[in-house]
C-alpha cells in the first residue's frame, strides 16, 4: 500500500534541490543559479510554498473548522460577550439595601467581602467567560465549549439566588427581643439573575446560531474516473 508523501519535504544538504519560484522547474545544487527560462533566482525547494496545482488538489477546509474573523460576533458570540461585560459591571452596583434600622446599601463586592465567599464566583465567572468566548473562532470550537460556557453562566445566577433566599428579615438581639429589619434586594441583583439565565440559553446554542431552518446539504461534485458507456453501442 502506497503512503502519500507530505507536501513539505526536507532533503539532505548533499541532495538538496533548487527550484524556480515561478515555473517550479527543479535543478540540482550547483547546476544552475538562475532559471534559464524565467530568469529568476533559484531557491531551495523546501523553502518554496506549495504550488497552485498542489493547493488546488488539496481538499477544502470544512466550514465548521475554518477560522472566523475576530470581529465575527454571530452564533451567540457577540451576545455572550455583551452579557459578560454587563454582568461584570453590575457586580459593583447595589445588590442589597437595608432601610431600617440603619440605611445601608451593599454592592455585590461589599456582600462578597462580608464572608459571603460564594459571591466571588460571580465576577470570576463573568471575567473568565470573556476570553473563553473570544478564543473560540471556529464553529467546531464554539460547539465544543458549550458545556464550559453554560457552567460559567450558571454561577452568577446561583449567587443571586443565594442572596434572595437568605435575605435578613429579623435580627435576634437577645433571647426575648427580635429587631425587625426592613431590607430589599437591589435592581442589579435581579438583573444579574436575568443575565445569568440569558447566558445559559445563549450558551446552549453557542456555535449553532438561533435559526430554526435546516441547513441545505453541500453539493458534492463527483469527477468520473472513466467516460460512461451510456448511450453507446457495445460490441
Amino acid at each position: 500500500m502506497s503512503v502519500p508523501l507530505p507536501i513539505h519535504l526536507r532533503y539532505a544538504s548533499r541532495v538538496a534541490l533548487l527550484a524556480c519560484p515561478f515555473c517550479r522547474e527543479m535543478y540540482a545544487r550547483g547546476e544552475e543559479r538562475v532559471c534559464p527560462q524565467c530568469g529568476i533566482d533559484l531557491e531551495r525547494l523546501e523553502d518554496l510554498p506549495p504550488s497552485p496545482e498542489v493547493l488546488a488538489e488539496e481538499p477544502p477546509v470544512a466550514p465548521e473548522l475554518a477560522t472566523l474573523p475576530f470581529s465575527d460576533f454571530r452564533r451567540g458570540r457577540g451576545i455572550l460577550l455583551g452579557l459578560s461585560i454587563v454582568g461584570l459591571v453590575l457586580f459593583f452596583f447595589p445588590w442589597f439595601e437595608i432601610r431600617y434600622p440603619n440605611p445601608v446599601v451593599f454592592t455585590g463586592l461589599a456582600l462578597a467581602s462580608r464572608k459571603l465567599f460564594l459571591l466571588w464566583a460571580t465576577p470570576v465567572a463573568w471575567f473568565v467567560l470573556i476570553p473563553t468566548v473570544l478564543t473560540r473562532r471556529s464553529i467546531y470550537k464554539m460547539r465544543g465549549a458549550r458545556v464550559a460556557v453554560m457552567f460559567l453562566a450558571a454561577f452568577p445566577g446561583l449567587s443571586a439566588m443565594t442572596v434572595l433566599l437568605h435575605q435578613p428579615r429579623n435580627v435576634r438581639v437577645t433571647s426575648a427581643l427580635a429587631l425587625h429589619v426592613d431590607a430589599a434586594p437591589g435592581l442589579a441583583l435581579y438583573l444579574t439573575l436575568a443575565l445569568s439565565v440569558a447566558a445559559l440559553i445563549v450558551g446552549a446554542r453557542f456555535g449553532l446560531g438561533f435559526g430554526f431552518k435546516k441547513a441545505k446539504p453541500v453539493p458534492v461534485r463527483r469527477t468520473p474516473i472513466a467516460p460512461s458507456s451510456s448511450g453507446h453501442t457495445l460490441h
